[in-house]
Parts: structure tokens; sequence; C-alpha cells
């Protein structure tokens, strides 16, 4: 299973259909002993040991030659992980330090940023410092937003079914590499000789039992429900790999295609995460949220703020069943587990024509698809249009109450031209639902060259990489300023309430409870 949602306190909740696990309890250093010897006794036995051979491994090994210590995860480590996500595989590794805004944490939830790319930040330094390779050659961004000025390359394009070792070196690379290998150089390597049909298929789910006693309890205080144990988070993985060695084991020829889908998981769906828990300075916890969320006051400052319960003003704060609560709880509609779809698939080739000529080529291409969710919007408070950050409401607006006019202050002379006050506004459109980013990401990566022995230790290694990214974002569910302020200048026509401005306008009633239509929605 490769991966979990972590309660506070270091508790997770996962469930495996497939799974397979182990433990490593070591790993060979790289250097194999083999003894032999002629069965002998000890000194004084009249016999002797005859001789000692030991036999070296001729498999490469970087920490035998680099300066500075490298971690190796073996594609041993790869397959007995389990894990079909090049990200969540990497990101066991400790010098890995997840970036809010990445889907390496999968958890994340993005207003602006994309959704959908795993970036890897090595030492907390920072995505752009970290240089990732594929078989010594640079991978390309992932994103144009995941980094300025240097976009940071996307790993999910990277098969992890493919992977034959990944090197961690995380010291000295900015001297070959440049600065954007200051926190140091992930290099990727693939397997080049794979032979045979290989397919993978694996789902994965989450459980989690909703055991926090403090959370229960601060749910409890808060009016708000706590969730139920159940299951969620689907996620299927399928892979096909299929190679062929050719030509006496000199040439190979490897085609992959990988499917991953990760059904969403919402933050109200546990018992940790449905509130925003703060602890105050005397060690009592409570759910916290935003003042956005049902509070009116006059841009001025002068007067008192007031919340809408039924068709009146009430005082803001407190939460009675005439003074309803003062704070939105936001975590109910925003995304503790990205939805997301993934296709990838790719072409490895190479051909030895003999030792001083080795031509070898690799396509690679991923399609994703993210949706992401968070709070829905609304008018924020100093957000407004108007010069103050306010926004403008007739004081003869006819969804406002007599008791509402006055708490207002609107005067008779006031109400009667249709002068306008100018109100701070805080309120949630609940009403349209959590705000929604879609992020359909779309990369090509074309690799060519040639390599080969020259004389003694001395190769060379030419080639030439192409590399295109495509971003198309989309955001629903926002509201627009200039239509809020349209629909909060409301007239008494002939038919019923109209906007003043006219047009395909419809009135904005956020006066009483229950008063936004699904026209008033679509307007605006």
């Amino acid at each position: 299973m490769e991966g979990d949602l972590k309660a506070p306190g270091g508790k997770t909740d996962l469930i495996t259909r497939t799974a397979i696990g182990a433990v490593l309890a070591c790993l060979a250093p790289g250097l194999a002993l083999a003894q032999t010897a002629t069965p002998s006794a000890e000194p004084g036995s009249g016999t002797e040991v005859e001789a000692v051979v030991v036999t070296g491994t001729r498999v490469p090994q970087p920490n035998l030659t680099s300066v500075s210590p490298v971690q190796v995860v073996t594609a041993q480590e790869v397959t007995l992980g389990g894990r079909t996500v090049t990200a969540d595989l990497i990101n066991q590794l400790p010098q890995i330090q997840q970036n809010s805004q990445t889907a390496l944490s999968t958890t994340s939830n993005p207003l602006s940023g994309p959704g959908g790319v795993a970036t890897i930040d090595l030492r907390g330094l920072g995505q752009t410092r970290t240089l990732v390779l594929v078989d010594g050659r640079r991978l390309g961004l992932g994103d144009p937003n995941t980094g300025n000025p240097n976009p940071s390359p996307d790993i999910n394009q990277i098969p992890a079914q493919l992977i034959d070792r990944i090197d961690v070196l995380t010291g000295g690379a900015s001297a070959t590499y440049g600065s954007d290998a200051i926190a140091g150089v992930v290099n990727f390597i693939m397997r080049r000789n794979f032979d045979g049909v290989q397919i993978d298929v694996q789902e994965s789910v989450f459980q989690h039992n909703q055991h926090s006693d403090l959370a229960r309890g601060v749910l409890g205080d808060a009016g708000i429900a706590v969730p139920t144990d159940h299951m969620d988070g689907f996620s299927p993985d399928i892979s096909l790999i299929a190679g062929r060695n050719f030509a006496d084991g000199r040439a190979n020829l490897t085609a992959y295609v990988t499917y991953h889908e990760q059904k969403p998981v919402l933050q109200g769906s546990r018992d940790y995460a449905a509130c925003q828990i703060n602890v105050d300075p005397t060690g009592q916890p409570s759910c916290a949220g935003s003042s956005n969320s049902n509070v009116f006051y006059l841009a001025s400052g002068l007067g008192d703020a007031f919340a809408v319960s039924g068709t009146e003003f009430v005082p803001y704060g407190g939460a009675t069943p005439t003074n309803p609560p003062a704070l939105f709880n936001s975590n109910a509609y925003s995304s503790l587990l990205q939805q997301d779809r993934r296709i990838t698939a790719g072409l490895f080739a190479r051909y030895e024509i003999d030792p001083h000529l080795e031509l070898y080529g690799d396509f690679q291409y991923m399609h994703d698809l993210t949706q992401v969710r968070t709070a829905p919007s609304g008018l924020f408070q100093g957000g407004g249009p108007s010069s103050t950050g306010g926004f403008l409401v007739n004081c003869n607006n006819p969804f406002l109450s007599a008791g509402q006019q006055s708490a207002l202050g609107c005067t008779a002379a006031q109400i009667a031209s249709g002068d306008t006050v100018d109100l701070y506004i805080g309120r949630r459109n609940v009403e349209g639902g959590p705000r929604i980013s879609d992020y359909r990401h779309e990369n090509f990566r074309v690799v060519a060259g040639a390599r080969g022995q020259l004389a003694g230790p001395l190769r060379y290694d030419i080639y030439a990489s192409y590399y295109r990214t495509t971003l198309d974002a989309s955001l629903s569910n926002y509201l627009g300023l200039t239509n809020v302020q349209n629909a909060l200048l409301v007239t008494q026509g002939a038919g019923g309430p109209a906007c003043i401005s006219g047009g395909s306008c419809v009135p904005f009633n956020i006066f009483q409870d229950g008063g936004v239509t699904p026209a008033a929605l679509a307007y605006l």
C-alpha cells in the first residue's frame, strides 16, 4: 500500500487489499565475499588450511567512487515496498521535505499553484534547489507554477515499476551541476534490460476509525457531527510492461503503460481534521474557523457588528439559537486527499553496435487530471469593490427589514432617497458549494544519444533531449465581485425585487436565511 493519512500523534489509518510487506535487516555493502577452503582441523591436528579465495563483485556501486555519500534505493526495495507511485516511494526517504503545494504531500490543498504535481525538496532547501535526473540526464519541468524562475520536474511521469535504483546525493552536487543542485541530486536509474511481460494490478483503500477522544470532544462542543467509521480513498493501479532483449543481449526494447487513480478524501471525513483545532494559552482545545462566515458591519468601523438570523440581524458572536456561530468551519469542504487520474506510457531502446558505439533513445508521455476542493468562496471583509474595500447596499433594498435598516444606521431620508451604506461583509457562499480547481497536465519527453568507449578508461556520451509540458487550469464556484456588487443594489420593481443595474443581473438576498436563489448563484 503506498500511502497513509496521518492523525496527530503519528497514528495512521490504512488498509490495503493487495500489499507486499518486508523489512530488510541489512543491505549488502556492494562487496561479496566467498570463501573456499579445504576442510582441515585446528593447528596441531596434523592438517592445515590450503587456500582462501576472495571474490569481488563487478556491479557498479556509486559509494565506491563518490566523494560524498550516496543513498541508494534498490529495485528490490521498490518491489518489496509495494508502492506503485514514484512520489510515495521517494517520500519514504528521510532527506525528503514534503512540499505543501505539491503532490508529494498528496494531502495538499493549494489555493494557488498546481495540483497533481510531485516535486522533490531535499533537506527543506526548496524544490528548485533539487536536481532530478533520469539515467544521469535532466528531467524537464512539470508545471510552470512549481517554482520561480526555475520550475521543478514532476516525478509522477517516472514509472516506479521500471526503476532499477535511486541514487540520492545531498552534498557537493552544486560543484558539478550548478545552483539548481544546492540541496542535492536525485538520479533515477531505469531498467534497460527488461525481457518478458509484466502485469501489475493493485488497489488500495483507507480505513479510519474515529478514535481521537480529544477531537470527538472538541467537535461535540462546537456542535459539529463526529464522522463515522468508514473506508474511502480507493486507489486502483494497473501497469503493463513488455520488453525484449535481442542481438545476443546487445539490444533491448521496452515499452510500458500505467494507469493510476486516486479517489478524493475530504477533511470532514476524519475526526482529527473535521475542524481546525486550536489550543489556547491555558491548554484548552477548541474548533477554530474563519470569521468570514456571517458578519456585517459599517466600513467606517462605527456601530456594532451583526449576523443574520432568520430575517433579522442579531449581535455578532456566540452560539445560541438566536445568535449563530461566528466562525466558519472550512474543513468540511476541503481536500485531505486530492482526486487524481493519471496515465503514463513510454518506450526505452538501446542498441550496442560495438563497444565503441551504443545508440539509445527514450520516449515518455504523461496525462494527468487532478481536482482540488477548498472552502466555498464568499464576500470577504475588506475585499469588496468600494474604495474602502466594502460593498455598497442601498437603504431601500427590499430585502432589508425595518430592524436591519435601523441597525445599519439608515435614516428615513436615506431610505426615501435610496442612499447607500458601505458595508464590510464576511459571508460564505455555502449555497454554491466548495471552490473547485481542475488541473490537466500533459508531458512529453524525448531523449536520443550515443555513447561508447574511446580508449582505455575514456568514454563518451552525447545526447539531445526535448521536453514539453502543457497545463490547463480551470477554477469554478468563485464569486465575481462586480456581479456581487450589482446584485446587492436592489429596488422593488413591478414584478418584485430587481437589480438597479438591470440587464441579466439577479438580486442577491443575503439578509435572510435561505434567501439566495439558484438564479442568483448562476449570475454571480
